[in-house]
């Protein structure tokens, strides 16, 4: 059983392998400009000491009015001295002009696995809500008494701990997470050579052509083409095409590049594009849900998208929007976005690209590959 490390100190969070477990002593800066690089910087670091998978989250509070803050500096902001029952009366005291939505805020918590061989997966779980116009409840703490849920009409202050475990964001985040580890576990993950064009499942290199089906997903190139022709001779010879939106008018430069049969469908972007938002492409009995995302709630979580797949019959979903490359099982169905080949916005800031290799059997396979 390969064994998880999660990078923090704190022995409350989790029952897997802390770093005190592991006898590990290292002082780690978090020098990341978001909650995710952060998150990153701490499983990496442990990564790379021990040779282990490692896991590690950060977490705080983002107050809209207030442009996002406290945010990554929730446990510093005003000091990391100053007791929250203060830091609470300055935000309120901040707000106190704002009214309606415009006291937005959520808790959130995001969440970086680090592998041994290099790679890097994230997702994010939050807790939306408005700042309260009072302090109440003292169940939690920090900032719990000033998040107010409309949903549940109360603070999170106020709520009992089983109610604030099941709607939690570092909840949310570990049961995506679970879910990303679990599916690189099945795949025999870690086996995985670092050469970015070949990897093994089992003691099996996955065959580069043979008789498998191989499609080429990008997405998010926004009229810049630059990095098209490079991806296309990367790839290698593919059957299909798809592009998942955000092509802003290029709709034929894309198919003329390519040279093969291309589906585009429509992203948030196109304003004037004809596109579908949504093509369901089928391939050796394969069925695959294309669609851009923005209208599936993509930045938080790929429930909604999972669950549209399988209304239509469909074990492969494909989306774009997020410009973050990403693979993973929702329930039954294969998950993956490419990444954007012109505006990245992953830690590495490398153009991306997937493809989905469909085998004779029937069987679908998703890679993500960077330039």
């Amino acid at each position: 059983m390969k064994k998880i490390i999660f990078a923090t100190t704190n022995q409350g969070k989790v029952r897997e392998v802390t770093m005190k477990d592991a006898g590990i002593d290292i002082d780690i800066v978090e020098d990341g400009k978001t909650f995710e690089e952060n998150a990153i910087i701490k499983a990496k670091t442990i990564m790379e000491a021990t040779g282990e998978i490692a896991l590690a989250d950060d977490s705080g509070l983002e107050v809209d009015y207030l442009d996002g803050a406290p945010g990554i500096y929730s446990a510093r902001f005003l000091g990391e001295d100053t007791p929250y029952d203060e830091k609470n009366k300055y935000i309120i005291e901040k707000l106190k002009d704002a009214k309606g939505k415009e006291r937005s805020a959520r808790f959130v918590c995001a969440m970086a696995v680090a592998f041994p061989n290099g790679e890097i997966e994230t997702c994010r779980g939050t807790i939306e809500g408005l700042i309260g116009y009072e302090q109440k409840g003292k169940n939690g703490f920090g900032y719990d008494p000033i998040v107010y849920v409309p949903e549940y009409e109360m603070t999170t202050g106020e709520m009992a701990p089983e109610l604030k475990n099941s709607i939690s964001h570092r909840g949310k985040a570990l049961e995506q997470m679970k879910e990303k580890i679990g599916f690189k576990l099945r795949l025999g993950f870690w086996k995985y050579i670092k050469e970015k064009k070949t990897s093994v499942v089992g003691d099996y290199p996955m065959k580069e052509r043979g008789d498998n089906m191989r499609i080429l997903v990008i997405s998010d190139s926004h009229g810049q083409l630059g990095n098209l022709n490079e991806i296309l001779k990367e790839a290698g010879k593919v059957d299909r095409v798809i592009h998942l939106g955000d092509a802003v008018g290029q709709d034929e430069e894309i198919r003329e590049m390519c040279g093969c049969p291309v589906t585009i469908v429509r992203g948030n972007c196109d304003f004037y594009s004809k596109n579908e938002l949504v093509e369901i492409v089928e391939e050796e009995n394969v069925k695959i849900f294309a669609t851009h995302g923005h209208r599936f709630n993509v930045e938080y979580s790929a429930n909604d998208l999972c669950n549209a797949a399988r209304e239509e019959g469909c074990s492969v979903a494909l989306y774009g929007h997020t410009h973050v490359p990403d693979v993973s099982y929702c329930k039954d169905v294969l998950v993956m976005n490419p990444g954007s080949i012109s505006r990245p916005r992953q830690a590495s800031g490398r153009p991306t690209y997937g493809i989905v290799t469909i085998g004779s059997n029937g069987e679908a396979r998703a890679d993500t590959y960077s330039l």
